[in-house]
């Protein structure tokens, strides 16, 4: 018995690591074309808007209020490609089905 104790021990620890480490990692973002800290600026740096672009799967590219830009990386896709061939944001939004529904509708209501 002392050998399924240590068994289910040891299955017990991978398990919790496993699930500590999967959780989404929040997104990254890194300084492009300045590598300066906030403390350094006399001003703070804003971000202006996205440049749509620039997408790819997993990154969205920022202009900021300086001047440079700013990439978000994520773990998971962010963007899919489009019947244009144009890098478009997943819809994450959730809304309630009508009861004669039987499979979401991805499209966007108006």
């Amino acid at each position: 018995m002392g050998v399924f104790k240590k068994l289910l021990s040891a299955v017990s620890v991978t398990l919790t690591a496993t699930i500590a480490f999967t959780f989404p990692v929040q997104a990254v973002a890194a300084n492009l074309s300045k590598f300066s800290s906030a403390e350094e600026n006399d001003t703070e740096n804003t971000i202006v808007g996205e440049l749509v672009s620039e997408r790819d799967e997993y990154t969205k590219y920022f202009r900021m209020s300086d001047g440079s830009t700013m990439a978000a990386q994520y773990e998971y896709p962010v963007h899919y490609k489009d019947n244009n061939d144009e890098w478009v944001e997943y819809n994450n939004s959730l809304s309630e089905l009508n009861e004669n529904a039987t499979e979401y509708d991805p499209t966007p209501k108006s």
